[in-house]
């Protein structure tokens, strides 16, 4: 008979920028009671099914740690007679948790600046942990994965990228990532859930935190459909640009190898591609795309940008490659050109076609700028 296990991997966000504020208050959640909700929420999980399988990973502004499990301090833990009432596995837990955090915030070192965590990380090793399960499953045996996200520090466009990639690699092995927050609103981790079914939540009461956890997380994505979910916000999908790794609402992309920049540069440092026809404009909104002007002018302005460029995209995507090339084709395209009226206008006019092709080109980024900043 096939076992159906469930593996739930945590990552707690231990960095100590967010926690720094919260020492002297009593009002709000701490650092110890924070750890305390984590465990007991831990041990709930594992004590819901016999099933469930658990990891938890710790991550903090420089490192990251697999917190459980640890066979090597788990061998040294026995439960005492005192604690024959409560489930040997939990005790242990509990203690190697604890230690495990003890041990790894000695090796934290302290930031006085908002440069959040290495959550992006903690998902690709809790990724690589659960490729080598699958690798290492028994024949027969099915397992689902879940990733579970509990996030404290603010993000870091920085991660962009990379976090990007680690999303779409779990979107593509069916490994759903859920996302809790205690700070401001995390556009990466919505977008995460989002594109992997999964559940985000900010916590609008920390202190309520082990009651959301246990309400939403505890369960596996089958028994979800039933409980009743709060309700989804607005996903923020604006993307990072690579030159500044910021937040950005209007952009160019490279068509080369979609590298995305704040700003229509020469070339692209990712692929090294120097050619202006191959940016794109982009919006990055939700809202339609609509021109409200009422200089004529301006109008026209547009409409011979947006004319152009799409010239140009056309040209480049009609292109053909140098197989394709033939002398019986480039005769066949210059005696065409010929009978351009232009053509022999300009001939006749000893007009400098080149010089013209960058005025042209000069023009169009004028306009193309200008058309951006009206955005």
């Amino acid at each position: 008979m096939s076992s159906s296990a469930k593996h739930l991997v945590v990552i707690i966000d231990l960095n100590p920028f967010y926690w720094s504020d919260k020492v002297s208050s009593s009002a709000t959640l701490n650092f110890k009671q924070y750890l305390k909700i984590i465990i007991q929420f831990c041990n709930a999980y594992v004590a819901f099914d016999i099933n469930h399988r658990l990891t938890i990973i710790g991550c903090s502004n420089n490192e990251t740690c697999f917190l459980y499990p640890d066979p090597t301090n788990e061998s040294l833990i026995v439960p005492t007679v005192t604690q024959t009432n409560l489930f040997e596995q939990l005790f242990v837990i509990d203690r190697i948790v604890e230690n495990n955090v003890k041990e790894f915030m000695q090796n934290v070192l302290p930031s006085q600046t908002s440069t959040g965590s290495m959550i992006t990380m903690a998902v690709t090793q809790a990724l690589c942990y659960i490729n080598r399960l699958i690798r290492d499953a028994v024949p027969g045996e099915k397992t689902s994965y879940r990733i579970l996200i509990i996030q404290t520090t603010p993000d870091t466009s920085k991660q962009y990228m990379n976090f990007m990639n680690a999303v779409f690699t779990s979107e593509k092995t069916n490994v759903p990532i859920d996302g809790c927050i205690l700070n401001n609103d995390s556009s990466l981790l919505q977008q995460a859930c989002d594109l992997t079914s999964g559940i985000y939540l900010r916590v609008p009461d920390p202190n309520g935190l082990l009651q959301y956890l246990l309400w939403l997380y505890l369960t596996d994505k089958d028994v979800r459909k039933m409980l009743a979910l709060p309700t989804k916000v607005a996903v923020d999908y604006r993307p990072a640009c690579f030159c500044h790794h910021k937040l950005i609402d209007t952009g160019y992309v490279c068509s080369v190898c979609l590298s995305i920049y704040c700003d229509n540069a020469a070339t692209c440092t990712t692929c090294r591609s120097a050619s202006d026809i191959n940016r794109y404009l982009i919006m990055a909104t939700e809202e339609p795309f609509h021109i409200d002007h009422t200089d004529l002018g301006d109008l026209e302005s547009e409409q011979l940008y947006l004319e152009a460029a799409n010239i140009l995209q056309k040209l480049q995507s009609d292109k053909p490659s140098d197989a394709e090339w033939s002398l019986d084709d480039m005769e066949a395209n210059i005696e065409e050109n010929l009978q351009d009226e232009f053509v022999q206008e300009a001939l006749t006019q000893d007009i400098d076609l080149a010089q013209y092709s960058e005025k042209i080109q000069d023009q169009l980024q004028i306009h193309e700028k200008a058309f951006v900043q009206d955005c």
